[in-house]
């Protein structure tokens, strides 16, 4: 069996095509928010007409009792049965499904405001291993069982442990990306060091350097049942430092920034206790449009540059060409397999699926077949 993600969506392929997963959760809370949100639309659009800039959209972002924003694919984790285990997250909320496409049915097991997680896999004795953030923005590895009870946790640190997988080779060997957190006296975060490869043995909760390379991030390993080692290489991106004549520059233009900021903020101000009748100024009078943006691998990406991203004549790419999927045999010979790389799974006769975000690609060691083609595909997921 084999899941996508595509556009936010869950996906199974099934005779070359995508077929929705089915979820009665998420299809009855999008219904019950709609016809909320139309019952409640002609009272908050004539508060706003009454006042267009100072209301509870250009305050809170939204007018309470608004539509939180659709619910969107964020992790999965794929048992040996078949099922998979998958998270849909809102504005507000995560919720965890478990789908059986033996029956087409899935079934929820929680939603919560303050489960927040990086990614999820699942070990073959059916426990799972899911990526924990807490408040301060470290990220866990922690141990649940098939109900989603919590078993504790397999790693620790100040540092964002993610995109963890169960090993082909050892059914008792997590792999995971990791990056170190640099922080202020004050404990808040200042940068984010590159991402290196780990594994962790669950038993002994024993903790081992798998592979790291300096200026890069190592992303999404998995392990073959040959011991192979893939992986998604990407450049990493230090943080933003100004440099002297940046600095100068800056100091220099001061004055004629904080002039355009009085201009701004009077503005703005007369606007407020301005009595004539509203013009069509306001927060409503462009109608909300859905980010660019997408996290792919806990990397942000801008799908406006998707024709950028490609070589000459491949087509578009979601990720630019410096995300590589990278094979490293068990004597450490290393081979780049494909570049453009948003997402990759093994299957268990160890064919590799991966996509650019759109096309999704099948390698078994030899050759590279298109198996098919959708839009914005962000995951891959093999049963």
């Amino acid at each position: 069996m084999l899941y996508i993600v595509i556009d936010g969506a869950l996906f199974m392929v099934k005779e070359g095509r995508p077929v929705p997963v089915p979820n009665g959760f998420i299809a009855e809370r999008e219904k019950e928010a709609e016809r909320q949100k139309g019952l409640t639309d002609w009272r908050n659009a004539q508060r706003e007409q009454q006042d267009p800039y100072f209301n509870a959209a250009t305050i809170w972002g939204a007018s309470r009792g608004r539509y939180t924003g659709r619910w969107r694919f964020h992790s999965a984790a794929v048992t040996r049965d078949g099922s998979i285990c998958y998270t849909m997250k809102n504005a507000l909320v995560t919720a965890l499904f478990r789908y059986d496409p033996a029956v087409n049915e899935d079934r929820r097991l929680f939603h919560k405001s303050d489960f927040h997680e990086e990614g999820m896999t699942a070990l073959p004795d059916g426990r799972i291993v899911v990526a924990l953030r807490d408040e301060k923005g470290v990220v866990d590895l922690a141990l649940f069982d098939g109900e989603m009870k919590f078993d504790g946790y397999l790693t620790g640190g100040d540092s964002i442990d993610q995109l963890p997988t169960a090993s082909l080779a050892d059914g008792d060997r997590v792999l995971y990306s990791s990056r170190g957190i640099a922080r202020t006296e004050q404990g808040v975060v200042a940068a984010l060091g590159p991402s290196s490869l780990f594994s962790v043995a669950v038993a002994r909760r024993e903790v081992t350097e798998v592979a790291t390379e300096p200026e890069k991030d190592l992303l999404l390993p998995k392990e073959g049942a040959d011991g192979s080692l893939f992986y998604i290489r990407s450049s990493y991106e230090a943080p933003f430092r100004p440099g002297l004549l940046q600095t100068f520059k800056d100091a220099l233009l001061f004055p004629v920034h904080l002039l355009f900021a009085i201009f701004g903020f009077l503005t703005v101000f007369v606007k407020l206790f301005d009595r004539r009748p509203p013009k069509p100024l306001g927060p409503q009078a462009v109608p909300p449009q859905e980010s660019a943006w997408r996290t792919i691998l806990g990397k942000a990406v801008d799908t406006r540059t998707v024709e950028k991203n490609a070589g000459k004549g491949e087509g578009p790419a979601l990720v630019p060409r410096s995300w590589e999927l990278v094979r490293r045999s068990p004597d450490g010979a290393e081979e780049v397999i494909a570049r453009n790389v948003a997402a990759f799974d093994l299957a268990s006769d160890g064919t590799v699926y991966f996509t650019n975000g759109y096309k999704l690609y099948s390698f078994d060691g030899k050759d590279i077949k298109t198996v098919l083609k959708e839009d914005l595909m962000e995951r891959v997921f093999c049963a």
